[in-house]
């Protein structure tokens, strides 16, 4: 049970958490808006309001430590004290990611894409409902959806490896330079919200630890061991 003054001064640490997750999730939907489109004002944007999410950040991590200075939070406190700091850590790498994808789309300005989006859009929807999940599993202390989202995540590599697959053959059919190079960047784009996949993996593992103190990787593993006998 953790201390009252924890869930009290706690409070605002956590709704800057609960802001910062739907800002990221904003900026990860719009920066694969902006490739589909290759708006480039979209882009921009984008890559300008990233400073807002490491304000979140930076906020998150002064007002804890002050926290923990104040309190002085053991063991249940502070592991959950601690995996606020991680979980800020792991949202602004997916927001430096959102402003990597907006990178292709600002250097592509007033190109064409050479294929539609298809497989790209298909997984940048598992990240959207990852992302969904992982809020819900915040807000709720719904642990079965952090088991969720990491079999999601193992659908997100195989569209990843279909893509690097696709592209290659791409590559080595296409005789237009820019071409190329636009099909390089959009591999890169796959493997940018493949990462997002797992930082969404290391929020929900934080999660299930604080929750449960086990590691939801080890917990699933058995459980995949048990079903196949």
């Amino acid at each position: 049970m953790r201390q009252r003054h924890l869930e009290e001064d706690f409070e605002h640490i956590k709704t800057y958490l609960s802001e910062m997750m739907e800002d990221v999730r904003k900026q990860i939907l719009d920066s694969i808006n902006a490739l589909e489109h290759i708006n480039y004002e979209k882009a921009v944007k984008i890559i300008k309001d990233d400073d807002l999410i490491d304000d979140f950040q930076r906020k998150i991590e002064n007002e804890t430590f002050a926290y923990i200075g104040r309190y002085n939070p053991l063991a249940e406190d502070l592991r959950y004290v601690i995996m606020v700091i991680k979980i800020a850590t792991d949202l602004e790498r997916i927001a430096d990611l959102a402003v990597n994808i907006s990178k292709v789309v600002k250097k592509h300005k007033g190109e064409q894409l050479p294929k539609p989006l298809v497989h790209i859009k298909k997984m940048s929807g598992y990240v959207i409902k990852m992302l969904d999940d992982v809020l819900n599993a915040y807000y709720e202390t719904d642990l079965s959806v952090t088991k969720k989202i990491c079999y999601d995540d193992e659908e997100i590599d195989k569209i990843y490896k279909f893509i690097k697959e696709e592209i290659s053959v791409k590559i080595i059919e296409c005789d237009d330079i820019s071409e190329v190079k636009f099909f390089i960047d959009l591999l890169l784009v796959a493997r940018f919200l493949e990462r997002v996949g797992d930082h969404i993996v290391n929020i929900a593992e934080e999660l299930y630890y604080m929750e449960m103190g086990e590691n939801l990787h080890e917990v699933i593993e058995i459980e995949k061991k048990l079903s196949k006998e």
